[in-house]
């Protein structure tokens, strides 16, 4: 584990007399289980949550965990509020990718680390939180080091582009897409695969987040 400001020895910070309150987000419910329970060992009072909403907008010391794997996720996380004093947002992110923890902190997340990172791991990254450092692993550190391309020109990507970033963003299939096109399901995929390329992304999650970032979700067509 690399952290950013203090020494490694973090232990579970709990409050005078009561343990820290946590609740769990996550649409897996054997992830959702096995983490409440990690929680619960570590001393934190965990369970978990289907409305984070109504949770986070609660009064008192809190800490919330979220899973980030779709839009919506990333819609929710966005809206939940970050201003509240004593609220701690770690967003677990699906697709640990420069682009996604940058926009997970953007959106007020406290804290953000890789959905498969070791049960322990996020058990750290959750205490440092709570006491208002970061903590990365090393993993997670040569991914933010790697960094992200430079904004780029609207014209390096085409009216279609930006259609079908538009329309991945509001939950459309391949199939969709292919149809509206007039394409093939498999030449959808392989323009889909230049496309995230140019964004420097991965996958469909993350390709969003970066347009969302660059506001290409904004453009007119040329």
């Amino acid at each position: 584990m690399a952290d950013l400001r203090h020494d490694l020895d973090v232990d579970p910070p709990t409050a005078p007399g009561a343990p820290l309150a946590v609740r769990v987000h996550d649409t897996a419910p054997a992830y959702r289980a096995g983490l409440v329970a990690a929680l619960n060992a570590a001393g934190y009072d965990a369970e978990s949550t289907g409305s984070p909403s109504s949770w986070a907008a609660q009064p008192g010391r809190r800490a919330l965990l979220i899973t980030i794997r779709t839009e919506g996720d990333w819609r929710l996380l966005a809206g939940l509020p970050t201003a509240k004093p004593g609220v701690v947002l770690l967003a677990l992110l699906a697709e640990p990718t420069p682009a996604t923890y940058q926009e997970a902190f953007r959106r007020g997340a406290t804290a953000a680390a890789a959905w498969d990172a070791p049960l322990a791991t996020l058990l750290d990254v959750l205490a440092a939180a709570v006491q208002g450092r970061i903590l990365l692993t090393a993993d997670d550190a040569h991914v933010l080091a790697v960094g992200t391309p430079t904004d780029p020109h609207p014209a390096h990507f085409s009216d279609q582009d930006l259609d079908w970033l538009r329309q991945l963003a509001v939950g459309s299939s391949v199939t969709a897409l292919a149809r509206r096109s007039g394409l093939s399901d498999r030449s959808v995929y392989r323009r889909l695969a230049d496309l995230y390329s140019r964004l420097g992304v991965a996958n469909r999650s993350a390709a969003i987040a970066t347009a969302i970032r660059w506001r290409l979700l904004d453009q007119h067509p040329h």
